[in-house]
């Protein structure tokens, strides 16, 4: 096996690995002197740090700040070459990665953007590789650049990267852009991202809150309605898109359900709409109709469109 994965040094072959060194530990099975130079080398090395902590007297928050010591102190001493093999390592595996690897690399991202010279390049590196796994977490990066680099700089970057990382990098750009750096020209910027259709090529993502949209309002108070507007005409192309833009705002707990209804004030026809869309996906968690209800009661025309639907 070690001839087989010993070049590759792969993320896989080190969670084998991590198994028999178990076996080993509670055994009287003695490994042989390569198997114990593994357990010394470099690789392994990076995998035990961005792994999960082996302490079971820690909490799981003590075990989280365990991991992000261990991670500083590892990539404290790297240099740029070492940090690239870091992602190569863990973000070209076979293996899927658990959350405690996920949090290690982004601790050690955030770590090189306060400590060294060579973030953007380390980030431009993991944009350019075709990955198996992409666990950096845009909205995370993008909030800890912000604190760094000029929000000029951040759009420059990211705007700069494949088309297939490109739009979940660029939409937590304008989620994460802060208010005080909010003008016009933003403002115009988030509508042409949203009229770009280049999303239709994305088959998975979180969900995306629309909310954040409340600090543009000074520059239009309208902002909320006309990206309801543009997020509903890509329906056309992709249902999966619109979902994952209306889900949470259709969605609001139900002491909630009144600040939602009032976002949309003078434009309960375009609520209805995303109300009908949202439950034809059958995505919308209405908690007995509460949303329904709070909808009817300042656009009764919702009824007649909501039978309408369910005839067809």
């Amino acid at each position: 096996m070690l001839k087989l994965f010993r070049k590759k040094a792969s993320y896989y072959f080190c969670c084998i690995l991590s198994h028999l060194q178990s076996i080993y530990k509670y055994s009287d099975i003695t490994p042989s002197e390569e198997f114990i130079a593994f357990f010394h080398s470099k690789s392994f090395g990076q995998y035990k740090t961005f792994g999960k902590s082996d302490d079971d007297d820690l909490d799981y928050l003590e075990k989280y700040d365990e991991l992000k010591r261990d991670v500083e102190e590892y990539v404290s001493s790297l240099g740029k070459e070492d940090f690239y093999h870091i992602i190569d390592f863990f973000c070209d595996s076979k293996a899927n990665l658990n959350h405690y690897n996920i949090n290690a690399i982004n601790y050690a991202f955030e770590y090189i953007l306060n400590h060294s010279d060579y973030y953007l390049d380390a980030l431009k590196y993991y944009f350019n590789k075709q990955y198996k796994q992409s666990p950096l977490n845009p909205y995370t990066q993008v909030s800890l650049m912000f604190k760094v680099y000029s929000d000029s700089d951040i759009w420059s970057l990211i705007s700069d990267t494949p088309d297939n990382i490109r739009n979940i990098w660029q939409f937590y750009y304008f989620e994460s852009l802060p208010e005080k750096y909010i003008d016009y020209d933003h403002l115009q910027k988030w509508y042409d991202f949203l009229k770009d259709d280049s999303d239709k090529y994305i088959p998975s993502s979180s969900n995306r809150r629309l909310l954040f949209l409340k600090k543009y309002a000074d520059i239009d108070n309208e902002v909320i309605i006309k990206s309801c507007n543009i997020i509903l005409s890509k329906r056309y192309y992709s249902e999966f898109i619109v979902r994952i833009y209306i889900d949470l705002l259709l969605n609001p707990l139900p002491e909630s359900v009144q600040e939602t209804v009032k976002i949309f004030e003078g434009n309960y026809d375009l609520l209805s709409k995303l109300y009908l869309f949202n439950i034809s996906q059958r995505r919308q968690e209405d908690y007995h109709g509460v949303l329904l209800k709070a909808i009817y009661e300042k656009y009764p025309e919702i009824l007649d469109l909501l039978f309408e639907k369910i005839g067809n």
